[in-house]
């Protein structure tokens, strides 16, 4: 494999897998929702079906990340890992960053600015 200066490589998907939701590995090249408190790799950038490909953008490219939203979240809240690949701003593990945007409810899709973290 060649070296990668965009911050997105192709995955297999490991499950359905909705866009704009944290992942991490499942396997050799495979990727599947990020759990909550887990350590994600990325975001998924388009949906994807179990078995099919899925763009991600590694957590360590420079910019802001939409995300979804697991529970109402204020602008400028730190947010962490939910279940689902989703980020909430109830303490659960590492931080990961911060909310840009307001999030009112469940699946509000909010701009996030993450501070990349060292695996466990």
């Amino acid at each position: 494999m060649s070296e990668n200066v965009d911050g997105i490589i192709t995955f297999t998907a490991s499950g359905a897998i909705p866009a704009d939701r944290l992942v991490k590995f499942s396997a050799a090249r495979t990727v599947t929702l990020n759990g909550s408190g887990e350590v994600a790799i990325g975001k998924s950038c388009s949906s994807a079906v179990d078995g099919g490909s899925v763009d991600v953008r590694l957590l360590n490219s420079a910019g802001t990340y939409e995300l979804t939203a697991a529970e109402a979240i204020s602008a400028a809240a730190v947010i962490y890992p939910a279940a689902n690949g989703m980020v909430k701003d109830t303490a659960a593990g590492t931080a990961i960053g911060y909310a840009i945007d307001e999030a009112t409810a469940l699946n509000d899709v909010i701009a996030c600015y993450i501070v990349p973290v060292t695996p466990a």
